[in-house]
């Protein structure tokens, strides 16, 4: 039978993990916005020529 190596943790340790992500995510979609108006052309573009 195998040990864990680390010590079982509780749920914050999961809350906090998924709090930094959503940071993470939040913080990238605010460094796309300005990239937003060509990413709309792009697709605009690609349905008028498809």
């Amino acid at each position: 039978m195998e040990r864990a190596v680390y010590p079982v943790q509780n749920n914050s340790s999961n809350t906090e993990m998924g709090l930094i992500g959503t940071f993470i995510v939040a913080g990238l979609f605010v460094l796309s916005i300005p990239l937003l108006p060509f990413i709309l052309l792009g697709l605009l573009k690609q349905k008028l020529s498809g």
